[in-house]
């Protein structure tokens, strides 16, 4: 530039000469140039001054927001901007160091907009599954604003103006970010709150896989049911053939028309789903079913579902009750007219089930043998008294006990007798029933006198030692567990007969005689027995002798000739009804005894007990009751009643808040289905057996029972 000037200058000077102009002229020139010449030089400094200040502004800017991002982001983006302070590049020009920040700024801007996308997918997935199950699963908080992201304007006076301010973006903050523009605020998305949500919703989505099973396996359960009960199709539609009570009220449904779309999909269910071959305890367990699909496990549906088990439940179990009712009525008809096991059993199997049909097949077959019966009632007659017989070979009645029934040798056949030897028999099984759990007892501890006695038959037997093939070690093994078993035999009778006599008002009795006296004379007696031993060895008086115990041989009861007797007169035969009480075929008779118990029989519990007392399990979900078992119902695993139900104490068991309170059924719902599905199923109904077997082939008395002597 001085090279240019001084150049110029010269020439400039040249020409002031040849115009003859004033030096003032030219200094004007001079200055003019000067001054032309510095403006240029200040307008492009500050020009370019203007943009290092811009930059340094957007600099300042962008690590602003990174820090704003890192905080953001979380531990990755602090890693991140920890690795770039590390690597400084303070001494770089500007627009390098604008470059890397934009490049970091663009790599945090990739995490953040994967991990927000990720956020609000999981938020979106978390609040439908909140709605879906209820309390305690809650719908997804909000994310916190960490800071404001958008650029400040420059302070700088060569700053543009401030761009004005624009409507608010109806675009997503990913959408935003996505297209290049940064969101007013930066939100919070670290790995916790990822993680946080991402354990949230895996733990609805497992509580959402579990009920949906349960829901299926509790409308698998409603299959069986259905099909147990033998119900019409569900109804779709209304006017319907459905019994009213079997489904639950539409009054009761919380939103409206609930209860036909579930009462659809239970239809679409049961037409699309057959029952495995096979029995009930080989099925495996539900998973899923046809017609399920797009079918949420809602609150609703599955209180639905529950209450329509309970409802099926209660029907089957009273059916049930009633089919067992019929069958106790039906099976002792079939003994007495001596049907064959194999007629009884195809009957048996072939009404099979809970339905109404199977109900009217029984009171069929039942007024079949009361027909039967009135067309030949001395042959009926004749095998209630073989079963009577029985009972009493099995309750060890003395000669006399028997005699107390003295319909038992009428022979005038009427319906009348025959009704008093069914009381007699029903009162006889009440006897056997109470004394179920002695009776064996007693034999055993009889049994164990019997070897006791022939123990010392054999002691005093001179050629006792001379005995071959192996009679001594026989005899030291009898020897050894009437020792050790004996004793035990006597305590636990001794314990537990004083509970029965008192319970019952009356000495037990076998033989006529009591066993507690007996047990007690033959102790006394042994007693007295090893004292006269002891006495005679030290060479002194005998002490007074007691009766020596006696054992009452065994009877021989396997026929009824004893009972035989002539055909008794009008006279005599109203004696022998005296003795029975009215209407009932009960002895009242009664026998003395010394310690003020009476023998008269107190009436006890009827032995014809329904088929519920033995199947029904103990159901509080809706208040108490009792519910019969289903497939997939036993121990502890499944259930279909949901007593089981599929759900333990509650509606759904996974969801039973266990801090109590109220709140309804929905206020009760908690996490953590509890798998209570590994119990075993039972087959289809069939009504039980007698618990009273034919006993014709004991012996009466005292009824010796044979003892495995290996039993050390």
């Amino acid at each position: 530039m001085s090279a240019y000037l001084d150049e110029q200058t010269p020439h400039l000077r040249s020409l002031h000469d040849q115009l003859s102009l004033p030096a003032e002229v030219l200094q004007a020139d001079l200055a003019r140039i000067d001054a032309a010449i510095k403006g240029v030089i200040t307008s492009i400094i500050r020009e370019r001054e203007a943009q290092v200040d811009t930059l340094k502004d957007e600099i300042a800017q962008d690590k602003r927001d990174i820090a704003s991002l890192a905080r953001a982001v979380g531990d990755k983006g602090r890693d991140m901007v920890a690795i770039s302070r590390r690597e400084s590049f303070d001494n770089d020009t500007l627009p390098k160091q604008l470059e890397r920040l934009t490049c970091q700024m663009d790599q945090l801007k990739t995490i953040y907009e994967e991990r927000l996308n990720h956020i609000q997918k999981q938020q979106s997935t978390l609040d439908q599954l909140a709605a879906l199950l209820g309390a305690p699963f809650q719908p997804s908080k909000p994310l916190q604003p960490v800071a404001s992201s958008s650029k400040q304007p420059s302070t700088s006076t060569s700053a543009p103006p401030p761009e004005s301010k624009k409507r608010p973006s109806t675009h997503t903050l990913a959408q935003q970010i996505a297209g290049g523009k940064a969101p007013s605020t930066w939100y919070d998305v670290g790995e916790s709150i990822s993680e946080e949500l991402d354990e949230a919703v895996s733990k609805a989505l497992q509580e959402r896989d579990l009920r949906r099973k349960n829901l299926c396996q509790t409308l698998f359960n409603l299959i069986w049911l259905h099909s147990e009960l033998a119900l019409p199709p569900v109804p779709t539609s209304s006017p319907h053939h459905f019994p009213a009570e079997l489904l639950p009220s539409h009054e009761e449904e919380e939103t409206l028309g609930a209860y036909s779309s579930y009462e659809k999909i239970l239809n679409r269910v049961i037409a699309s789903n057959s029952l495995p071959p096979g029995e009930c305890e080989d099925w495996a367990e539900v998973e899923d079913l046809e017609g399920m699909e797009n079918v949420e496990p809602e609150i609703g549906l599955i209180e639905w579902s529950e209450e329509l088990t309970e409802l099926w439940n209660a029907k089957k179990e009273e059916h049930e009750a009633r089919i067992q009712e019929l069958y106790n009525l039906v099976e002792p008809l079939w003994s007495r007219l001596e049907i064959d096991q194999d007629t009884m059993d195809l009957f048996v199997d072939m009404n099979r089930g809970s339905g109404e049909s199977v109900i009217k097949a029984y009171e069929a077959e039942y007024e079949r043998l009361l027909e039967l019966r009135r067309s030949s009632l001395s042959s009926f007659i004749e095998n209630t008294r073989k079963e009577i017989d029985a009972l009493q070979t099995e309750l060890m009645l003395s000669e006399d006990e028997r005699a107390e029934f003295g319909a038992f040798i009428d022979d005038d056949y009427t319906e009348e007798l025959l009704h008093l030897h069914e009381q007699e028999i029903e009162r006889l099984r009440e006897e056997v029933e109470s004394k179920s759990a002695l009776l064996p007892r007693v034999r055993e501890w009889h049994a164990l006198v019997r070897d006791e006695e022939e123990l010392e038959r054999s002691a005093s037997d001179p050629n006792r030692f001379k005995m071959r093939g192996g009679a001594m070690l026989k005899e030291e093994k009898m020897r050894k567990r009437v020792m050790m078993l004996k004793p035990k035999i006597e305590n636990e009778l001794l314990s537990m007969l004083p509970q029965w006599e008192e319970t019952n008002g009356r000495p037990f009795l076998v033989s006529g005689e009591r066993v507690i006296s007996k047990i007690e004379e033959e102790k006394e007696a042994k007693e007295a027995a090893k004292e006269a031993k002891k006495r005679a060895k030290q060479g002194l008086a005998p002490a007074k002798i007691l009766p020596s115990r006696h054992t009452p041989a065994p009877t021989n009861r396997s026929g009824l000739t004893k009972r035989a007797a002539p055909t008794p007169t009008p006279a005599t035969q109203q004696n022998k009804r005296a003795r029975t009480a009215p209407n009932t075929g009960m002895s009242t008779a009664s026998s003395a005894y010394g310690n003020g118990y009476g023998s008269s029989i107190k009436p006890g519990y009827k032995s014809i007990r329904s088929v519920s007392a033995s199947v029904s399990t103990t159901h509080s979900a809706r208040g108490g009751g009792t519910v019969s078992p289903t497939p997939f119902m036993g121990g502890n695993r499944r259930i279909m009643s949901h007593s089981s139900s599929i759900y333990s104490n509650s509606k759904i068991p996974s969801l039973t808040n266990g801090g109590g309170g109220g709140g309804g059924a929905k206020g009760n719902l908690m996490m953590g289905l509890s798998k209570d599905q590994g119990r075993k199923p039972r087959m289809s109904f069939k009504p039980r057996p007698s618990i009273y077997p034919t006993m014709t082939g004991q012996e009466a008395g005292w009824g010796l029972i044979e003892e495995d002597e290996d039993v050390f």
